[in-house]
């Protein structure tokens, strides 16, 4: 029994690294070059001069908006989940997907809250 429970314990910690590592991924670098663009374009708003209510402060307040982008999506990446526990099984990711190409979306949803209201309890 100890090992059945070293194994599911190794394969949960695997999961949590690979959905780290996947998150990594997909939300630091995106969020990284996001906040390189929106500095781009407070640059070149800055380097404009023609004043705030013109070609300047839009392209200014732009660069801001996708620079706060970025930065919410770098935190996205680098935050990670604390346990295994709070991410989705694979087995429970892979089925709705399939689901969602049926289009049963609202049923799925459905069962997950089920499933969450059996945890509580």
């Amino acid at each position: 029994m100890a090992t059945k429970q070293r194994v599911s314990l190794a394969q949960r910690m695997r999961r949590l690294r690979r959905a780290e590592a996947s998150k990594w991924n997909k939300y630091l670098w995106s969020g990284l070059l996001l906040i390189l663009g929106g500095l781009l374009l407070i640059g070149i708003g800055t380097l404009l001069h023609t004043g705030a209510y013109s070609t300047q402060g839009l392209l200014t307040g732009t660069g801001a908006l996708v620079v706060l982008a970025g930065i919410i999506r770098t935190l996205i990446g680098v935050i990670n989940p604390s346990s295994p526990e709070e991410l989705i099984p694979y087995e429970e990711q892979e089925r709705r997907a399939a689901a969602i190409a049926r289009g049963e979306e609202q049923t799925l949803d459905d069962q997950l809250f089920e499933h969450e209201g059996d945890r509580a309890q």
